[in-house]
Parts: structure tokens; C-alpha cells; sequence
């Protein structure tokens, strides 16, 4: 299935912060000294959340999964299908 709109990069940290997708980095990642906050140009410990999303013309969402857990991804063929279902 071609794909005509734009997809958004997971490390568009704005728009995660608008989405409510960030997660603060937890202590297992500082324990692993990983400074997360030199990776942010505002120096802060968020890292954004694995997330998908459908957005109409209208910039309206009608799709979202987001989950905190980073090995916890959505389904390809359940957003198929909620793109399919707003084609109709």
C-alpha cells in the first residue's frame, strides 16, 4: 500500500512533547551511564516513547498507539487496518 503522507521520525522530540509521548529516562539507563540529557539540546532526561500514529488532513488523530515500554510496538497490520478503515 503506497503511503502519500509524511511519517513522522520518532526523534522529533517536540512533537512527542505535544503528544504526551516522552517518558523520563529511568534509572536502569543512568545506571548504565547513559546521559541522556547530552543527546537533548534542552538537557533534559526524556526520551520519547515508541509511538505510531494517523493523522488526517484536518491534523486530526485517528490512530495512536504509544505504549512506555520500548519493546512494546503496535501491531503493522492493525495500523493496515485503521488505515484502511479511513480510506472507506
Amino acid at each position: 500500500m503506497p503511503v502519500d503522507n509524511p511519517v513522522i521520525p520518532e526523534g522529533m522530540k517536540k512533537i512527542h512533547r505535544e503528544l504526551e509521548a516522552l517518558a523520563a529516562a529511568n534509572a536502569e539507563i543512568r545506571k548504565l551511564g547513559i546521559d541522556v540529557s547530552k543527546s537533548n539540546a534542552d538537557g533534559s532526561w526524556q526520551l520519547p516513547m515508541p509511538a505510531r500514529y494517523i493523522v488526517d488532513q484536518q491534523q486530526v488523530i485517528r490512530y495512536a498507539a504509544v505504549n512506555a515500554d520500548y519493546m512494546v510496538r503496535p501491531d503493522p497490520n492493525e495500523t493496515i487496518a485503521a488505515l484502511e478503515k479511513l480510506g472507506k
